[in-house]
């Protein structure tokens, strides 16, 4: 039986993730701001280890 691809290939849920920030980026206020940059300093932080 013939396997098929995974629909979440790491270039569809890399341009979901981009599409997801920039519309954060977009509607985000001062506080949701302040929330997110050190999120996303952990995820990158993750990210480099597994690597």
């Amino acid at each position: 039986m013939p396997t098929t691809a995974s629909p979440d290939t790491l270039a569809i849920l890399s341009n979901r993730a981009r599409e997801l920030l920039d519309a954060l980026l977009v509607a985000a206020d001062r506080e949701t701001l302040l929330m997110l940059n050190p999120l996303l300093a952990q995820l990158v932080a993750a990210a480099e280890r597994r690597r």
